[in-house]
């Protein structure tokens, strides 16, 4: 008599040679469950197999020669081996599982079996001993401990093997490709059996898990064991068809691509904290603005990172998904676990920003009266044409403000904590007596001339203990103050030939250079009070009666903007797109009869999607949830050349003279020269950041 399916189990479970584990098992064992078996530590292996958690995994990325071929099937191989295991412990572990759900688990078995004999042929041929690689844990470590059979269902078919629709899918290809069609055609065998196991796990889940009226997708979510949850169960590119082959719907799949989360490293958390400044300022922010930006740091993140927001509508995040872009985790609450908290800006209030530096010195400079008194002692190093007189002046009283003013020229005063474009006012001619309230309960002010700007640029930094990380210098848009929007791209794009013969020194200093110098300089300034992480600058090309000049400090902002998230944005982009990210107020949109969802058909139709390499290569993507805009709606609009984008955002503002002026910004010349402006936000305001 053979043995029973017990018997087996016990011998590819404890077994201590690979014999035990690949001897073949009869179709027709007699299943005869006895007492569940308490849980093991470990499985029985080889000695050169054997479990050692602290030992290194080596990680193959693309199969360049045999010797990455061989630690790729090596590791499938320990894949497969802990798959029968683990089928071997859930016989041994759960005997009241319904015996059509042990039979199949018992195939299943065997199917693995011929599996790692498969891998394991091949990775002899490839010259790689067994045990030479160090071997994964993991999926015992997180599956075996599971207390019931739907529990395990879950784990192994809805989350290991339905990973591995996607992780064969890609290795039988990647092997096509190297040449090496006998280990391509065991992937696809493979690949087919998985469907198979996916489908049965399905419908296990379903019978054995599932409540009156709950969904796949929410019967997978509440019962998947801990560590195994939706982001584990794919890979980086999601194979539909084979789920779809698999029983699981189309909700179910669209739901998958979307849900953020780690794969096993500790996330970090990102908090889109953007009022630091009416913070510091006793002000409170606009809470219909927050909202409307608060998941923007998921351009930042990773899948395995977290959010800080309510979670976005699925439709926006199924269509940023089918363009490339990886889809974190959104949460209301803090979680117990994370490597870093990533905050829009460390400030006052924040978890562990005391970890950042004192608060009282950083406090100091978010004021624009340390900006200006930094800007005046830079200056004197500047290579390129300036003016000291574009340069804000502090003033404490209001007395010194009617001085500042006294030529009756045009100004803009600034309360000293201010952004977005809010708290500070526009002064012609003198002050009257909506300024003179205003200056009164401002506090410092700063007084800066009106200017005519023709080119807003940042400069983007991380400061560290030991250095200053350079991240590049981006040209952002404004009209009269109101920030709209940033370049995706080459900074100079769009600006009239004159502008950039200046920037790029036409045989003086280059402005370039000397961007880079004052980032330095106030890099370091910033470190010694006390601050390190993200830092940019804002500066202006200015037009005058003698010409182009630079300002090259307007302001600092020593933490997270919009341009040096752009850098982030164009990052999820297909290599060498060109483009405009847009702010557009929902109020402009609705006078021209739009809402962000219109914008989105009518650019569409003009600029239609293209996909390189699974990423947005020209179209629109919305880059905040359009579904939920109540202030601003935000959008990537690129193509393979900025000319492209800026002539598409012409032909869009003509047809609707209401949105003119949110985007003449794009393309200056000759069409509207851009007005004084700024503010890292979407308020009102002068000469800001971005």
């Amino acid at each position: 008599m053979g043995e029973s399916v017990c018997e087996v189990a016990e011998r590819v479970l404890f077994g201590r040679t690979l014999a035990d584990k690949l001897a073949p098992v009869a179709p027709g064992a007699v299943d005869l469950p006895g007492p569940a078996i308490p849980l093991p530590d470990r499985p029985g292996r080889p000695p050169e197999l054997a479990f050692d958690r602290d030992v290194p995994r080596p990680r193959v990325r693309a199969l360049r020669d045999e010797r990455d071929r061989g630690v790729l099937l090596h590791a499938l191989a320990n894949h497969e081996l802990l798959a029968a295991e683990l089928f071997a412990l859930a016989l041994l572990r759960f005997p009241d599982a319904p015996p059509r759900l042990r039979r199949a688990w018992f195939a299943t078995l065997a199917e693995e079996q011929a599996h790692l004999s498969a891998y394991l042929e091949r990775m002899g041929e490839a010259g790689t001993s067994l045990g030479e690689v160090g071997v994964s844990t993991h999926f015992w470590d997180v599956l075996a401990p599971v207390e019931d059979a739907g529990a395990f269902v879950i784990g192994m078919a809805l989350v290991l093997e339905q990973a591995n629709l996607d992780f064969s899918g890609h290795w039988r290809a990647r092997f096509e490709e190297a040449g090496d069609p006998r280990t391509a055609e065991t992937l696809r065998q493979v690949y087919e059996d998985e469907i198979r196991h996916v489908r049965i796990g399905a419908r296990w889940m379903r019978r054995l898990s599932q409540r009156e009226g709950e969904s796949d997708w929410d019967t997978f979510v509440r019962a998947a064991p801990p560590g195994l949850g939706p982001a584990r169960a794919r890979g980086p590119v999601i194979d539909v068809e084979a789920r779809r082959r698999a029983g699981l719907d189309d909700d179910y799949v669209r739901r998958l691509r979307t849900a953020g989360g780690s794969r096993g490293r500790v996330p970090r958390v990102f908090v889109m904290n953007a009022g630091v400044e009416d913070l510091l300022g006793g002000r409170s922010s606009s809470d219909a603005v927050d909202a409307d930006l608060a998941a923007l740091p998921l351009w930042s993140a990773e899948r395995e990172d977290v959010v800080l927001a309510p979670s976005p509508s699925l439709p926006w995040l199924a269509a940023l998904a089918e363009r490339g872009v990886p889809v974190p985790a959104f949460a209301d609450e803090l979680p117990e676990r994370a490597t870093e908290i990533v905050p829009w800006s460390w400030s006052p209030g924040v978890p562990a920003s005391q970890a950042r530096g004192d608060d009282a010195r950083r406090v100091e400079l978010f004021s624009k009266v340390w900006s200006a008194r930094l800007a005046r002692r830079l200056i004197e190093g500047c290579t390129v044409a300036c003016d000291p007189r574009d340069l804000g002046v502090v003033c404490e009283s209001l007395g010194e403000v009617e001085a500042a003013v006294a030529d009756g020229g045009s100004y803009v005063v600034k309360a000293a904590y201010s952004a977005s474009g809010r708290h500070r006012v526009r002064v012609e001619g003198g002050l009257d007596d909506r300024a003179r309230t205003f200056v009164a309960g401002a506090g410092p002010v700063v007084v800066e001339r009106w200017l005519d700007v023709v080119a807003e640029l940042s400069a983007h930094a991380d400061v560290e203990p030991d250095r200053v990380r350079h991240l590049g210098i981006t040209r952002f848009g404004a009209r009269n103050g109101v920030f709209r929007g940033v370049v995706l791209g080459p900074p100079d794009s769009g600006l009239p030939r004159e502008v950039v013969a200046f920037l790029d020194g036409g045989g003086a200093g280059r402005a370039w250079d000397e961007l880079q110098r004052v980032l330095a300089a106030v890099a370091e300034e910033a470190r010694d009070a006390g601050h390190l992480g993200p830092l940019s600058i804002d500066a202006l090309v200015v037009r005058g009666e003698g010409g182009l000049r630079l300002e090259a400090l307007s302001e600092v902002n020593p933490r997270q903007t919009m341009g040096r998230l752009s850098l982030s944005v164009r990052r999820r982009l297909a290599p060498g797109a060109r483009g405009v990210w847009w702010f557009a107020p929902i109020t402009a949109l609705r006078r021209e009869g739009l809402d962000p969802m219109g914008v989105e058909r009518v650019l569409a139709e003009a600029l239609p999607a293209s996909l390189r390499d699974g990423r947005l290569a020209r179209g629109v993507l919305a880059t905040t949830d359009p579904t939920a805009a109540r202030r601003v709606a935000t959008f990537a609009v690129v193509a393979p050349t900025y000319a492209e984008v800026a002539d598409t955002l012409e032909r869009f503002a003509t047809a609707r003279p209401g949105l003119r002026a949110t985007l003449d910004w794009v393309r200056p010349a000759g069409r509207g020269i851009i007005a004084a402006g700024g503010g890292d936000g979407v308020g009102g305001g002068a000469r800001g950041g971005a």
